[in-house]
């Protein structure tokens, strides 16, 4: 289940960001370890330039905008599937939609699919995958995100 929140005046495709939503949370259930009948939601803000760059700067120390933050409501360490809810929030994802722009000219394909890949990246951050950490993680994380981005096509 996904939340979106546009909070620019670019439209965008609501309904194909939820069917990727959709497709990357139904991936990473296996890796969440999500029991049967419970389900994980995610919320996405789409910002402009400003905004993010206050987000960044606040959250990682970098004064410039960036692509994609992710902010987890799950605490780390804890199983997901002890959770009593049939809904565990996983946090929200937000996206800087110049950033994405530029990202997509850059990339040669549309803003569209590229708010896909940042959504999903985002999602997999919520769900725990870390880049940063190693370049085993990076792997299995890339790996992961290419498998969503498949069943989506």
């Amino acid at each position: 289940m996904i939340e979106i929140n546009n909070l620019t005046k670019t439209r965008i495709e609501e309904k194909r960001l939820k069917q990727a939503a959709e497709a990357a949370l139904e991936e990473i259930k296996k890796t969440l370890g999500l029991a049967r009948g419970k389900e994980a939601e995610v919320s996405l803000a789409l910002v402009g330039g400003k905004r993010m760059r206050a987000l960044n700067k606040t959250y990682r120390g970098k004064d410039k905008p960036t692509d994609v933050l992710s902010f987890s409501q799950i605490e780390r360490g804890k199983k997901f599937v002890k959770a009593p809810e049939k809904i565990i929030r996983l946090g929200e994802v937000v996206v800087c939609l110049p950033v994405a722009r530029k990202q997509a000219k850059r990339s040669k394909h549309s803003l569209l699919k590229e708010l896909i890949i940042l959504l999903i990246h985002g999602i997999l951050h919520l769900a725990g995958y870390e880049h940063e950490r190693s370049a085993r993680e990076a792997k299995k994380m890339e790996k992961t995100q290419s498998k969503i981005m498949e069943i989506i096509k």
